[in-house]
């Protein structure tokens, strides 16, 4: 009961939006973890710092050798020999801004797919069966509004490099959920034979989305961040029997090689 068109908060995240509990709110006994704009005021925070560090890193030697001389006591070493004694200084800021980054976009990505989005999608997806459920074109219309909701708030040239490390987070959560939802099953969740075509259809279009029409996340990246949801489909449109004769073939391989499998699955 929601407009598929609507901003990111107005469509059946709504109800879970800013909700997304952390250790630290539930050790207080309540409250809420950062809205999006604000973890997205974070992002650009953490990224302009990064691009602040290179300027900072070549202003650091000639103000040093501005101050020794003036302390006399430069003993006439000059801005390159200071410069090659100060190399690296940041090197540790630089990769502790860049981990923040990475975690504060995982961060966003999976509270969008794993918490505002659960009930339509880790849930409600293919809930009655592929053919009468809900199909990922649902999903997929609020990934398309969480990724405008992003642009609003990380826009112009200086948020580029947040905004695509937000949406490659947002892809990878995306994909693992949707490998979760074809591996859940459970009651109402069967697939079958006749599946396979509008299971491709669903992740084609999972792709498309984070393409662009070339504007997105690059191709490349793409396909290698849904190449194991690619093997997942394949590995559902095999019979049984299919699956159960490779698996043979593969173990008498591993045995011809000297290999044996241990109860467990593990190579022993």
């Amino acid at each position: 009961d929601f407009d598929e068109g609507a901003e990111w908060g107005a469509g059946p995240e709504r109800l879970a939006v800013g909700q997304f509990p952390t250790e630290a709110s539930t050790a207080r006994g309540g409250g809420t973890a950062a809205t999006v704009p604000q973890l997205c005021s974070r992002m650009a925070s953490l990224h302009f710092l990064q691009h602040r560090l290179g300027a900072i890193e070549a202003e650091v030697p000639l103000r040093y050798a501005t101050m020794q001389r003036a302390l006399g006591g430069g003993g006439g070493a000059g801005v390159e020999h200071v410069t090659a004694w100060l190399d690296g200084l940041l090197d540790g800021a630089r990769q502790t801004l860049a981990s923040c980054g990475h975690k504060v976009a995982d961060y966003i990505a999976c509270k969008m797919v794993y918490w505002d989005l659960r009930q339509l999608f880790i849930e409600g997806l293919y809930r009655v069966g592929v053919g009468g459920g809900e199909r990922l074109t649902a999903v997929t219309g609020r990934l398309e509004a969480a990724l405008c909701q992003l642009a609003d708030h990380l826009p112009g040239p200086a948020g580029a490099e947040a905004r695509d490390a937000v949406a490659l987070a947002l892809l990878r959560a995306s994909v693992k959920g949707l490998a979760w939802v074809m591996l859940d099953g459970g009651p109402g969740r069967v697939f079958g034979d006749e599946d396979g075509a509008a299971l491709e259809e669903d992740l084609s279009a999972l792709k498309d989305l984070f393409l662009a029409g070339g504007d997105g996340v690059p191709a490349e990246v793409v396909a290698a961040e849904t190449k194991r949801a690619d093997q997942l489909l394949m590995l559902m449109s095999l019979d049984t029997k299919t699956v159960c004769d490779n698996f043979a073939e593969a173990e008498a391989r591993d045995k011809a090689h000297g290999l044996r499998v241990g109860r467990r699955g593990e190579a022993a």
